[in-house]
C-alpha cells in the first residue's frame, strides 16, 4: 500500500525534543514543527506508476500506526476502520514526520502481510506473516528497482 496520509496513534509528538531548531514554520520552513502534509504526493504517483509498470498491485491509503509488537484486536481493527485507516502497523509514521519536518521528501510504502480478520475467519499465526512477507520479496524488489530511478 501506498501510503496517502497516517494516523499516528503513539499519542506523543515524535518530534519531541529530536530537533535542533525548533523555530516556527514561517521563520524555518520544514523545520521545527509537525508537517501539514508528510507524504510527498508526486513521489506517491510515482510509485503508483511503478507498481502499475511491474505488474505489482498497489492501493493507496491511510496507515495507522500503534505501539507494538502486536497483532491488534477485532475491537482495535474496528476502531481503525472508524477513523478511517485502511491498514496498520507499529512503525513508519513516527520516522516519516521526523522526516517531513526536516524537510525531506517522504514517500510510504507498506507491504501488507496479515489482513484484518472478521468474526468467523481464522486467526492468522506470526509464522503466516513471516511466510506472506517472505511470498512478496521478489515483487518489492521489481517495484522499488523501477520507482528509485524516477526520484532523479
Amino acid at each position: 500500500m501506498v501510503i496517502r496520509d497516517h494516523l499516528d496513534l503513539h499519542l506523543q509528538d515524535p518530534l519531541r525534543g529530536l530537533l535542533a531548531d525548533p523555530a516556527p514554520p514561517a521563520a524555518a520552513p520544514g523545520r521545527g514543527a509537525r508537517p501539514h502534509a508528510v507524504y510527498d504526493e508526486r513521489l506517491a504517483r510515482e510509485l503508483l506508476a511503478a507498481g502499475a509498470a511491474t505488474g505489482v498491485p498497489l492501493h493507496a491509503g491511510v496507515y495507522g500506526s500503534m505501539w507494538g509488537p502486536a497483532y491488534e484486536t477485532k475491537a482495535e481493527i474496528g476502531m481503525l476502520r472508524r477513523a478511517g485507516c485502511d491498514a496498520v502497523g507499529m512503525s513508519t509514521a513516527p520516522e516519516a514526520s521526523l522526516l517531513a519536518a526536516l524537510g525531506v521528501r517522504v514517500v510510504g510504502l507498506s507491504c501488507i502481510t496479515n489482513p484484518a480478520r472478521e468474526v468467523g475467519q481464522p486467526e492468522l499465526s506470526h509464522q503466516d506473516v513471516v511466510e506472506a512477507g517472505a511470498m512478496v520479496r521478489d515483487r518489492m524488489a521489481r517495484l522499488l528497482l523501477d520507482f528509485l530511478p524516477r526520484l532523479g
